[in-house]
């Protein structure tokens, strides 16, 4: 039945800890439902469990209700009435933690069972000796009865009878049917009497973490477990805000509609309601700082007044407030308010805010319209000279050319200088690894040829226990360095230790052994120890140091009680022969492994993570229509060589040039008519490694791993080209972690736009024009202008394509930029294939930017919108309130409460960036009350534009990136209206 209900409670916990496994919640309610006090003709070692559980709550109860409030009156000098209480104290302290050094009634019984002529009549004569004594007073009383005691409990006095308490802690169980049980054919029996481990405590640090750990020999009773249980209760219970819930019986029959005074009283007097109301009727509730009673109720005075502070100050402050005199007491450092006149202080303070609130905002409103009229008027004309700027113009592209030509030259170095590096590393590996292995070898010949010569075994020689330095001595030597050579070093390879384990008593063997002693001084064979130190959770490359654990534990004996037995299988198993322990590990496999564990410096954490694959057929027809989807180009797809390029510049207009010398931003005009192309590039995948590669969640290639399979393509592939397929699956609206299955070689086919007046590349000849339809002509402007930082950042967030998603308020760069606008340039530093924050100089007050924003086309009709990413449509993003979202989620599993419609047809989505003609926005259709979205201000009708400066997601990539995410998200979220106005 023990064994039943402990496995019941494991699964309920499972269950109610949820789908990650955590243990505990980082804020939780919780409600202890206690057993009530009993009292029978006879009582035995249970009612004395349960009336001590009751002694322990009784005691939390006092502290809480009576002893907290009384301490903080005392020390503060304020005078109450008197609050009497029952103070059981002494009766916890004599069933468990008696004075220091002086064991409790439970810590007896536990030494009385761990005794081998241990009986209940022994015990009981301990308790009458230590605690009945002739000057004893305590709540322990000698009974009249024989074989009993008595103990005088908060709720009355209690007979207990001993008889069978020590054989009721003990709990014995046969051991012939303990071990029947182990290894029953019933599955369910197994696992009852087969516990699993103890898991080890959250967060996974520590060197013990991950490895096999050993249950100690130690006696372990009933009352032991039931101690630390209720230790952990109410450990529990002294780190909450506890809320107390007394049920009373009306009768004690269990009689419906009857109503019994007198057992309805004595249950209030014994459980000390009657004295918790008088507590609560003769005390004050809310105890208030004078300082903070004054700051937060104290009526402002003239200019520069400043009102009294300390006792006499709140005390004025009350007075002012008309708070009788008997509603507060005045404490040394506290004033004590009784019930209700905090909260009668609290409104009519909010009155007064209220009131100098709309003062307040007028008054900021004025300082702020002051502003930006003196911002208006300070804008200054600038002239230079033409001869002064372009000289200025061609001395800087100069320098841009000759960095960029420096860059170049370096990073191709570096990446020579890295291979050559690696290569020669690995060939000194593989001559190092070929050299120990023909040393060992000729090591185990030269041993065999000894032995065989000398007609005797090579262990008599003196590979013996005493033949070389202790492992005491050797654990010292490999923590201080080994000596003049280093730390000593196993000339044993990975692949001939096993191998030598199980070769059988020969030369290897024999070998083994010597080479053991000669470089370790270990008395067991070398192949012994490796076994054995796996088996206690050691990893033998890294710990080498370490190995003499495993060979001192193989050479220890069983401890004195132990016996070492077989179950029904032939399985080993140790018995203790007085305290009936059972143990299938050594008993001293513990001793070392807690050994090993303090002597380990560092716990080596290993994770390993797999890559997900698709296993779906690969159709032709649909790779044939997905490769002949148009490309979606926006400013985020193209390189800023293309949005510059001097082939699409147009003459300045008058508007342009009058622009330049009367306003902050200088303008020019690009058109560009753009080409798509289709290229299909095979990869070679390294060994053990993935394809090294960043992409947005539209699997736009935004960064490669100089190192990885994509870097190795050369100029096949580049930043900004979009990944369509993988082995001749089209990705749609996947991202290409949920496609690709690993293997040694991949086609990847990618696309990518171009200018179609620029001179074709080496890589435009190999790739062909796309069988998608043309571009639509694109027009831009290019501008140059000055941005300040603000508050020690630029003042807007980009994407990794260098794209504004989001301008801070009252920001330099929100005055002239716009969502949509692409960086291409920072302090003369053109931005091709990297991102702004590595080109940047954060130091630097502003900064010269040089960015691109896409316009609709001239001699389009105003109502009409233009082609194009939607981001260019000012008209309608000027309507938008944009509005950024933080939430918090702790752990991948907690809830954002967030549901997306499934189409946006019923949408205006034409002010938005489309994410692709079979994908959907992610607009928000409902929010679960009280989840961590609702709490963060998300609400139905939200289009999510940017997740943590992500954009360009549909609802399903949307929905796919929060349930793998955790801590503090951002969304980046706008009203989408609905068609028709509504």
């Amino acid at each position: 039945f023990s064994a039943a209900f402990d496995w019941l409670v494991r699964q309920l916990n499972k269950a109610l800890r949820g789908a990650g496994g955590e243990e505990k919640a980082a804020r939780f309610i919780g409600a202890v439902d206690v057993f009530g006090f009993e009292i029978f003709p006879h009582n035995s070692l249970e009612q004395l469990c349960i009336n001590y559980a009751n002694e322990r709550l009784q005691r939390l109860f006092v502290g809480a209700v009576f002893e907290s409030q009384l301490r903080v009156y005392k020390e503060e000098g304020v005078r109450v009435e008197d609050i009497p209480f029952t103070d059981n104290t002494q009766v916890v302290r004599l069933i468990d933690t008696a004075p220091p050094g002086d064991p409790g009634l439970l810590q007896l019984l536990g030494e009385e069972c761990v005794l081998g002529n241990s009986s209940d009549e022994s015990f009981l004569a301990k308790m009458n000796e230590r605690y009945a004594g002739p000057k004893a007073a305590g709540p322990y009383k000698r009974s009249k009865e024989p074989g009993a005691f008595a103990i005088a409990h908060f709720a009355g006095e209690v007979t207990y009878e001993v008889k069978g308490f020590v054989a009721k802690n003990k709990d014995p169980l046969p051991v012939d049917l303990s071990m029947l049980l182990k290894v029953s054919s019933n599955d369910l029996v197994a696992q009852l009497f087969n516990p699993p481990d103890p898991e080890p405590a959250p967060g996974g640090a520590g060197p013990s973490a991950g490895r096999k750990a050993f249950k100690s020999a130690k006696f372990v009773g009933v009352i032991d477990a039931f101690r630390v249980s209720l230790n952990d209760l109410v450990a529990t219970l002294d780190k909450t805000h506890t809320h107390f819930v007394r049920c009373i019986k009306p009768n004690m029959t269990k009689a419906p509609e009857a109503y019994d005074e007198g057992t309805a009283v004595r249950q209030l007097r014994t459980s000390g309601v009657v004295q918790a109301v008088h507590a609560a009727r003769a005390g004050f509730p809310d105890h208030v700082p004078f300082n903070t009673l004054v700051a937060s109720f104290a009526e402002p005075g003239p200019k520069g007044a400043r009102p009294r502070q300390g006792k006499g100050g709140a005390e004025e402050v009350l007075k002012k407030a008309g708070v009788p005199s008997d509603k507060y007491r005045m404490g040394h450092n506290l004033a004590f308010l009784a019930v209700g006149v905090l909260d009668s202080l609290e409104a009519a303070r909010m009155r007064r805010v209220e009131q100098r609130a709309v003062f307040l905002q007028a008054r900021a409103r004025g300082v702020l319209a002051r502003r930006l009229l003196a911002r208006l008027r300070d804008q200054k004309v600038k002239q230079a000279a033409e001869a002064e700027r372009k000289q200025a113009e061609a001395a800087r592209k100069a320098a841009e050319e000759a960095e960029r030509r420096r860059a170049a030259e370096e990073a191709e170095r570096e990446k020579r200088e890295a291979a050559q590096a690696k290569a020669d590393q690995e060939e000194a590996a593989r001559k190092q690894q070929k050299f120990n292995i023909a040393r060992q070898k000729s090591f185990e010949r030269t041993q065999a040829r000894k032995k065989r010569a000398e007609g005797a075994p090579a262990a008599d020689g003196g590979a013996g226990p005493s033949a070389g330095p202790s492992v005491r001595s050797m654990a010292a030597a490999f923590e201080e360095g080994g000596g003049k050579g280093g730390p000593p070093k196993a000339v044993v390879t990975d692949e001939g230790w096993k191998n030598a384990a199980a070769s059988g008593p020969g030369d290897n063997d024999m070998a083994a052994a010597e080479a053991a002693q000669a470089a370790h001084g270990f008395s067991n064979p070398l192949a012994d120890v490796y076994e054995y130190a796996e088996y206690l959770g050691m990893d033998v490359q890294a710990d080498k140091e370490l190995l003499w654990i495993a060979d001192e534990a193989l050479s220890a004996p069983e401890p004195h009680g132990w016996e070492q037995r077989l179950d029904p299988k032939g399985n080993v198993y140790y018995l203790h022969e007085n305290t009936g322990t059972v143990l299938s590990e050594h008993p001293l496999d513990h001793h070392y492994q807690q050994l090993y564990y303090q002597l380990k410096d560092k716990a080596t954490r290993r994770r390993s993570t797999t890559e997900r694959v698709s296993a779906e057929q690969v159709d032709p027809a649909a790779a044939e229509a997905a490769l002949s989807q148009p490309l979606h180009i926006d400013l985020g797809s193209l390189p800023a060589s293309v949005l510059l390029s001097k082939e699409t510049l147009q003459p300045a207009s008058l508007k342009e040039l009058w622009g330049g010398l009367t306003t902050r931003k200088t303008s020019r005009t690009h058109n560009l008519q753009l080409v798509t192309y289709e290229h299909t590039v095979t990869v070679k995948r390294p060994k053990n490694s993935g394809l090294g590669v960043g992409l947005t969640v539209d699997n736009v290639i935004v960064e490669m791993d100089p190192g990885g399979a994509f870097a190795q393509a050369g100029d096949d592939l580049q930043p900004y080209d979009k990944i369509v397929a993988i082995d001749g699956v089209p990705l749609g609206g996947r991202m290409l972690k949920d496609v690709v299955k690993p293997k040694p070689e991949h086609r990847v086919t990618v696309m990518f736009a171009r200018e179609q007046s620029l001179p074709k590349t080496g890589r435009d000849q190999r790739a062909t024009v796309s069988r998608a339809p043309p571009a639509p002509a694109m027009r831009l402007k290019e501008y140059s202008l000055t941005v300040k930082r603000h508050n020690g950042s630029p003042g807007f967030t980009l994407d990794p394509t260098n794209v504004i998603i989001a301008l801070e308020p009252d920001s330099d760069a929100a005055s002239i930029l716009q969502p949509g606008d692409k960086v291409v340039e920072v302090d003369g530093v053109l931005l091709e294939k990297v991102r702004f924050a590595e080109r940047a100089d954060s130091s630097r007050p502003a900064h010269k930017l040089r960015v691109c924003r896409l316009k609709p086309p001239k001699g389009l009709p105003p109502d009409l919108p233009p082609p194009g990413p939607p981001s260019s449509r000012r008209d309608q993003q000027n309507r938008i309130q944009f509005r950024e979202v933080t939430l918090s989620k702790q752990r991948p599993e907690d809830r954002i409460g967030v549901l997306f419609h499934k189409t946006d047809d019923q949408f205006d989505t034409s002010a938005f960036q489309s994410v692709g003609p079979d994908a959907a926005l992610p607009i928000i259709k409902r929010v679960d009350p009280d989840t961590v979205g609702a709490r963060a201000g998300l609400e139905p009708g939200d289009v999510v534009l940017a997740v943590n400066g992500l954009s360009g997601m549909s609802n399903y990539q949307v929905v796919e990136m929060i349930r793998t995410l955790a801590g503090e998200i951002t969304f980046l979220v706008a009203p989408a209206p609905k068609r028709g106005g509504a």
